[in-house]
This record gives C-alpha cells, structure tokens and sequence, in this order.
C-alpha cells in the first residue's frame, strides 16, 4: 500500500459509515430482510394513487423475482396475498427470510426458491 492509499484510507475512518442496508447488518443494527420489510411500501407507493395496497395484494399469488433476502415479498404476503414466492440466486439471502417468515408468522404464506428466473421458461 502507498503514502496516498493509506492517507486515504485513513481519512475515510474519520466519516461515517452511509445509513446503507448491510451496513446496518454488519452493525447487527438489523438484518437485510428486515430493512427490506420495512421499506416495502417503497416498492408499491407509485401505485397509491390507482390501486390500495389490500386490493393489490389481497388473495392473490404473488412472484417476486430477485427478491432478495425477501423483506418485501413478506411485506407483500403481510397485506393480504394468499402466498408469495420469492426467487433469488443468492443461497445465503434463504435464512434470512425463512427467519423473518417466521418472526412474522407468515411461513405458510411464503415460499423461497434458490435459483434464476430466467431458468423459469
């Protein structure tokens, strides 16, 4: 490492670390899915105006493609669809949202896959 690197990378300690979703995790702050949960109305608020979030969801089937570690397909599966099933490729990202299914009691509304989408067809 050189003189500017390490000046650098000394510098950077003195600001904070950005209110970002894994660094809230690696805080222990909360885990990813829960942040996601939190901001799912994010998700759908551009269509607030057209459609309430229980009509949307109420009874429906729900595929969430790239879903993360989940927090917004249970927040979908939170307003009402009968289940929701949310794929990623990212093995790691399942604990978490089978955990946070669980805390939320929304297991039997829930199903995470590990895999593509595009392997769907």
């Amino acid at each position: 490492m050189n003189l500017s690197q390490y000046t650098f990378k000394k510098l950077n300690n003195l600001f904070p670390l950005p209110v970002h979703p894994f660094n809230l995790q690696n805080q222990g702050e909360k885990t990813y899915a829960q942040w996601q949960f939190e901001k799912g109305f994010e998700s759908i608020k551009y269509y607030s105006p057209y459609v309430d979030s229980k009509e949307m969801f109420t009874n429906k089937k729900v595929l969430d493609v790239g879903c993360g570690a989940a927090g917004k397909s249970l927040y979908y599966s939170k307003q009402g669809a009968s289940i929701v099933y949310g794929i990623d490729q990212i093995s790691s990202y399942k604990e978490q949202a089978d955990s946070l299914a669980e805390k939320l009691n929304l297991q039997d509304k829930f199903e995470f896959v590990i895999g593509s989408a595009i392997n769907m067809l």
